[in-house]
């Protein structure tokens, strides 16, 4: 039996105000091959320098990913996908 582990970075304390900026997960099981990771656009204004630095970012890298997908943008690492 296997299970996916999910986690988030955010750019503030909560979501309705700030933006999910990072997600990521990974199967877990015997050969924990199967990974996904992911970038989001900032949808809001607003920040936290001190929750964005907890990735290591930058808040101008963020803003930069592209507007392929309407309102928010998406970019995705070359991780092999959850299937």
């Amino acid at each position: 039996m296997s299970c996916a582990i999910v986690d988030v970075e955010s750019d503030g304390p909560f979501p309705v105000e700030f933006s999910m900026v990072y997600f990521g997960a990974i199967v877990f099981d015997d050969q924990l091959d199967q990974t996904f990771y992911g970038q989001i656009r900032p949808g809001s204004d607003r920040f936290v320098p001190e929750a964005l630095a907890v990735s290591g970012e930058r808040r101008d890298s963020l803003l930069r990913l592209s507007m392929r997908h309407g309102n928010s943008a998406f970019s995705v690492s070359g991780h092999s996908p959850l299937s």
